[in-house]
């Protein structure tokens, strides 16, 4: 990767070079831009490097919050540079992983992002990061947004523009078309299940919780049951929903 202080000042050229839309990294501050390239490159490398196995893994979609009324507030075109900026987030949080085990980075669908993870702690670990991530990023948009209207935004505007995101966690068996989408049952539940989750914590399916129970003292983690079941498409059944929080408590 090229170098040196004056790549890293010339932000069009680093996003052509991560092959990034134009503004893909205007909000991320420049003394992080070097990290940020970095885990950007290393998601790109285990992209071209990774083979698909169909297999049980973990599904997981990310969906960017109030779209449609950020939309309409601010117009189509800030809402399309905001998902852009939404999907560099996701992926970035990806490369800035220690990871476990297998991952595939898999596609951007309108305001989401549905990812292939074999390990959960994996998951857990991403989730984390995005929370930080979006957190960073809305602290950036907000200076930007201020700096270029001139003015200083109240608390209820300055909610309007924070990135939130709800994410969904499901398991299952996942096959591929041509290498390339992801095809199952269980990526299909997994849409289907994702508008009942509303907070940002990390939504999971009983499924999910089953599996996953003997590993959550280690990751310091519980999981809260919603209180509600909800529908599994191309069945009969309803399952429990819970969120993955951190114990630190205990």
């Amino acid at each position: 990767m090229p170098n040196g202080l004056n790549f890293f000042e010339d932000i069009e050229r680093l996003e052509n070079y991560l092959g990034l839309p134009k503004g893909g990294l205007a909000n991320i501050p420049g003394y992080a831009l070097p990290e940020a390239v970095s885990a950007i490159k290393k998601v790109q490398e285990l992209e071209r490097s990774r083979q698909f196995r169909p297999g049980l893994y973990y599904i997981v979609l990310a969906d960017l919050m109030d779209a449609t009324r950020f939309s309409n507030i601010f117009g189509n075109e800030a809402l399309k540079r905001r998902i852009e900026l939404f999907h560099i987030a996701c992926v970035q949080a990806i490369g800035e992983l220690d990871l476990k085990n297998y991952v595939a980075f898999s596609k951007n669908i309108g305001d989401a992002t549905l990812l292939i993870f074999s390990s959960f702690s994996d998951v857990y670990a991403w989730s984390n990061k995005l929370t930080s991530a979006l957190e960073d990023l809305s602290d950036a948009y907000e200076a930007e947004f201020e700096f270029d209207h001139g003015t200083e935004l109240s608390e209820s505007d300055s909610k309007r523009l924070a990135f939130l995101a709800r994410r969904l966690v499901h398991l299952g068996e996942v096959s591929y078309i041509k290498d390339i989408d992801p095809v199952s049952l269980a990526v299909s539940q997994t849409f289907h299940l994702e508008k009942n989750f509303k907070k940002t914590e990390l939504g999971c399916t009983e499924i999910v919780v089953d599996a996953i129970t003997p590993l959550l003292k280690e990751l310091s983690a519980k999981a809260v049951d919603t209180g509600k079941k909800v529908n599994l498409s191309g069945s009969d059944r309803k399952i429990k929903s819970f969120y993955i929080v951190n114990d630190s408590a205990d």
